[in-house]
């Protein structure tokens, strides 16, 4: 990869950014072609993998091994933002052992009841209808109740709605 952008660099700087001339366009496409690759054939009949496709080999290799969330199978980054999950909840019998444990994102182990709700069918969701900037002061704006956890809590919404009410 490192080869291949020190080489477009070199090939903007000797063009002078000029990507529409033939010449740019004539050296760029023969720096894709690599001496020990053969011709790109889509049948497969070459013997050797084009950088190409060891590229794609290798990503498709490396997303297949990333650790998934065990609720949602969703890409987990286990260095950071990981909890650590029953597969069979601790509440009905699950034990805390290592073949009872998944890796999950935090919100899906925070509403994992609701998500196999949904999944199972029993619960559906319903998402709120936002209005358009242009047409928020002729309709009313509403708070979200998961928005908020406090009484005393001071909204965003509450204070846009103060400030279109004493607006002329």
């Amino acid at each position: 990869m490192a080869k291949f952008y020190n080489n477009l660099l070199s090939l903007l700087v000797q063009y002078q950014d000029n990507t529409e001339s033939e010449s740019f366009i004539r050296d760029y496409e023969a720096s894709l072609t690599k001496k020990n690759e053969g011709p790109r054939t889509p049948s497969g009949k070459n013997r050797t993998f084009s950088q190409r496709q060891k590229s794609a080999i290798a990503l498709r290799t490396w997303f297949a091994s990333l650790p998934r969330c065990g609720i949602c199978g969703g890409m987990l980054d286990l260095a950071e933002g990981t909890q650590y999950d029953h597969t069979q909840e601790y509440s009905k019998g699950g034990n805390t052992i290592i073949e009872n444990g998944r890796p999950t994102h935090p919100f899906c182990n925070n509403n994992r009841w609701t998500i196999e709700r949904i999944r199972s069918g029993q619960e559906s969701l319903e998402l709120p209808v936002f209005a358009d900037s242009a047409s928020r002061a002729a309709q009313e704006i509403v708070q979200l109740s998961f928005l908020t956890d406090l009484d005393d809590y001071s909204s965003p919404l509450s204070v846009l709605a103060e400030q279109e009410e004493t607006t002329p």
